[in-house]
């Protein structure tokens, strides 16, 4: 039945094409050929839903243009490479604060999910964020009151560095303040 799929992709519609990019279940064969030859929504769906994505999907997807596609790739933790991540973030640093946190930080939509896997965005990366994002100039913040939900999910990173928490607990915020403070405790028992 696959066999007769794959021949027939050519001649599907785009919600056809959609829906089997959201379906975890199609073979590899039908995954490089919608990374290769399908519509920019299609791997939308394909960088967001195939939890067992085959490599040369992968590639071919980050191979594209497309600079959500790429963000989608590392937000759904289908890639580990720390120079990958880093070239997908010089790409993107510039967009608005929301993809920042989703591709790089925390994915909000998959925090609780199974299919979530973790974002393995390196240490460095995260105190680049924090910076580039004026997270540290208390007058003139860039993205105003979604900065603390930024700030919460950088302290709560698995890769949050010591420089980092202790940024964040210099926030005026004493919530956030809190959070730096976690942050440095967890990472002092994490290096025992």
């Amino acid at each position: 039945m696959s066999n007769k799929l794959y021949n027939n992709l050519y001649r599907m519609s785009r919600t056809e094409i959609n829906n089997l990019a959201k379906n975890q279940f199609i073979d590899n064969d039908i995954q490089v050929w919608i990374a290769s030859n399908s519509h920019v929504q299609a791997r939308y769906y394909l960088a967001e839903y195939q939890i067992d994505m085959c490599d040369e999907a992968c590639k071919e997807l980050l191979s594209g243009r497309s600079k959500i596609v790429k963000g989608l790739l590392v937000g759904s933790g289908r890639v580990a490479d720390q120079d990958t991540i880093r070239s997908v973030y010089e790409e993107c640093k510039d967009m608005d604060r929301w993809r920042i946190q989703n591709f790089f930080v925390q994915n909000a939509w998959y925090r609780r999910s199974s299919r979530q896997r973790e974002i393995e965005t390196p240490p460095d990366v995260l105190e680049m964020i924090y910076v580039n994002s004026k997270l540290n100039d208390n007058n003139e913040p860039r993205w105003g009151y979604g900065g603390r939900y930024l700030k919460r999910a950088l302290s709560e990173h698995k890769n949050c560095t010591p420089k980092l928490a202790i940024q964040i607990s210099q926030d005026p915020d004493p919530g956030i303040q809190k959070l730096g403070f976690a942050a440095l405790v967890r990472i002092e028992q994490r290096d025992k």
